[in-house]
């Protein structure tokens, strides 16, 4: 007896192999998906951050009287604003990994805008007109207040 049920245990766990694989299989699928859409959204959280930080800066800079001082603000917001690419970079990558075509346009319309932003923020910087400063700066600061709302449109298209 101890050697039929034996058998018949080696037959049914044969049986059960494919269907033990395909369940793992499945299951290290879905857990894989849902990694990669938390790490695009993680990524375009960590823009949004650097966004509003930026953001922060550019007002402090419009208030600031002192070119100088107004220039140190400049630069830390631009360090902000590419901190923010440099998220908004993963984003593309991991909405590319998780085949959301979607994600990767958001994230790189995200990008585009912060390119824009950094932009008017360096001419400010490197301006020797005073009075051109606040110019370039709120037009930086409108292009980077328009990027968080884009991010927000795009946060969760990879679900």
């Amino acid at each position: 007896m101890m050697g039929k049920s034996f058998k018949f245990s080696i037959k049914n766990q044969n049986k059960m192999k494919p269907l033990i694989i395909t369940i793992i299989a499945c299951i290290t699928t879905l857990s894989l998906h849902a990694q990669c859409n938390y790490d695009y959204q993680s990524s375009m959280q960590d823009v949004d951050t650097y966004t509003s930080s930026a953001i922060r800066y550019f007002k402090k800079a419009l208030k600031e009287k002192e070119t100088d001082k107004t220039k140190k603000l400049i630069g830390q917001a631009t360090v902000q604003i590419e901190d923010a690419k440099y998220s908004a970079t993963l984003a593309q990558s991991y909405s590319s990994d998780c085949s959301c075509p979607e994600g990767r346009e958001y994230a790189t319309n995200v990008y585009n805008s912060l390119f824009d932003s950094g932009t008017k923020a360096n001419r400010a910087y490197k301006t020797e007109h005073a009075d051109s400063i606040p110019i370039y700066l709120k037009k930086a600061m409108k292009i980077a207040e328009t990027t968080q709302n884009l991010i927000s449109d795009g946060l969760f298209v990879c679900d």
